[in-house]
């Protein structure tokens, strides 16, 4: 601060993490002062002391969510409030966001100069489509209602994902004044940008956001077209998507322009059926099809879709798919990979009963996701079936079927604490009795920054002669040390259970 006295604001944020000092001293402050944010704004306010003319930022995020109780924040202390726990579908009310509407309000008293990060887009995915227009007029008038002085409105940045061109004009439009017509404003935009095009893109537009009230989800910052597949996204939705962009298409099909932002429109909605292709599998509006031989086939002109799509990411500048940074020639990359997942094995669509319970927002399609001969990739959001800190206990209705061979595959994503197992048994039963057949020790934990994939086989002549196996996995019991969270526990994710005769 001294070598640069003349910057506008000076930021001292934590890091990005819930990571923060427990020692003796910070201890009495945080229970002095209401929490972590207790001798986080302690430190500030001496900051603050020593450079009384300089106007310091910070952000009130995750563990300084909530503002500090029992201490008076200094006056050049500018307090970002980041709520990025929010359902994104609705506007905020008292109704459906009281602790948050409380937080703002004790905000708005507590610090002297209250900023606000929005965060408005899909990190997780930028070409899915995502109908959270409808709330941005009530949140700003909300806010600004609640002394927020100002916002950073997070997007897309640089890459123009879904929608990026209209996202960007209303937030800007709502920035200057929270009390426009917003219906206009959109009309306006549309006709401006889209031409003839424009009614057909507005019914688009106006159809997502009616499903997506209608069905009164949660819309998620970190969610996807898998999550949405039952709200906004169903099959039958997509179809009446494609009708309105087809039908826009056709009356700009002369003006290359025009033509092109149709064109990359379109891409979303290839998106969506791409990732949910990749969930349903061998299923009705999967990936693949089933020939007379029994064998899986991607289906015709599928990778050949998935080629153009990313071919079009990279002409109109989309260089990531994601906040994760995935980019659209490893996006094909990966889903031929995923076309090697032709294997078929012979516990497919056996009965599979959960002993335990998975976590509640990684049931996937549910027991049945085990044995659907759709095999899990990198994304964890699609087709595995995760237990958080409990182990798996399953139960297949085997019914003496002829097998020999147990194969068993695990996700290993480090960054979001999936871990492999520590040890795998097996059961068999038979005259009313579980007999221990096998147990397994998996590898030991090292660290690893790559998302991969791990199997085990477990062999065993006598499998056929039960009635049911069951596997019990025993998940990690804590963290490894280069991870390690407050608060965090070991998940362990599984898909796909395979049986064969070998």
């Amino acid at each position: 601060m001294r070598k640069t006295p003349n910057a506008q604001f000076y930021s001292v944020s934590q890091n990005d993490d819930v990571v923060y000092c427990e020692c003796t001293q910070c201890r009495a402050l945080n229970k002095k002062h209401g929490g972590p944010q207790g001798s986080f704004y302690y430190f500030l306010n001496k900051i603050a002391s020593h450079f009384p003319k300089t106007k310091i930022t910070t952000l009130a995020y995750l563990h300084t969510f909530k503002p500090p109780v029992n201490l008076k924040i200094a006056p050049n202390i500018y307090t970002i409030f980041c709520p990025i726990e929010l359902n994104r579908g609705k506007v905020i009310t008292p109704e459906n966001a009281s602790s948050f509407v409380k937080t703002l309000e004790n905000w708005s008293i507590t610090s002297p100069h209250l900023f606000l990060w929005d965060y408005t887009v899909q990190f997780s995915n930028y070409m899915s489509p995502f109908p959270n227009f409808e709330s941005f007029q009530g949140n700003y008038k909300f806010f600004k209602k609640n002394k927020v002085k100002g916002l950073f409105v997070q997007g897309y940045s640089d890459i123009p994902g879904d929608f990026s061109e209209l996202r960007q004009y209303l937030l800007a439009k709502l920035m200057w004044d929270t009390s426009i017509n917003i219906e206009a404003t959109t009309a306006d935009f549309l006709r401006g940008f889209y031409g003839k095009a424009a009614p057909f893109v507005g019914k688009y537009l106006n159809l997502l956001e009616a499903y997506q009230k209608k069905s009164n989800a949660y819309l998620d910052i970190y969610s996807g077209p898998v999550e949405a597949r039952n709200t906004f996204l169903t099959p039958e939705a997509m179809d009446q998507y494609d009708q309105f962009l087809e039908q826009a298409g056709t009356t700009v099909e002369n003006d290359p322009i025009l033509n092109s932002r149709i064109q990359k429109l379109r891409l979303a909605l290839e998106y969506v059926y791409f990732e949910q292709a990749k969930f349903y599998g061998k299923n009705q509006h999967g990936m693949f099809i089933v020939n007379y031989n029994g064998e899986k086939e991607v289906k015709e002109g599928l990778t050949e879709r998935v080629l153009k799509f990313t071919q079009s990411c990279n002409q109109f500048g989309i260089y990531e798919l994601s906040e994760g940074g995935l980019s659209p020639d490893n996006y094909y990359k990966e889903w031929l990979e995923i076309c090697k997942n032709t294997t078929t094995h012979l516990g497919e669509d056996l009965k599979v009963n959960f002993i335990t319970s998975p976590s509640d927002e990684f049931k996937g399609k549910g027991s049945y996701g085990l044995v659907d001969g759709n095999r899990g990739y990198k994304d964890f959001n699609i087709n595995w079936i995760g237990w958080y800190e409990n182990n798996p206990e399953i139960e297949i209705e085997t019914n003496n079927l002829d097998f020999n061979t147990l194969q068993l595959n695990f996700l290993n994503d480090q960054r979001h604490w999936i871990f492999t197992p520590k040890k795998i048994k097996v059961y068999g039963f038979k005259d009313q009795k579980w007999f221990l057949l096998q147990e397994k020790n998996c590898d030991n934990l090292t660290e690893d920054s790559e998302i991969t994939t791990k199997s085990w086989e477990i062999g065993d002549q006598t499998f056929s002669s039960f009635a049911k196996i069951k596997i019990i996995v025993e998940n990690q019991t804590a963290i490894p040390i280069w991870r390690k969270r407050k608060n965090k526990k070991p998940m362990v994710m599984l898909d796909e259970i395979e049986l064969y005769k070998k």
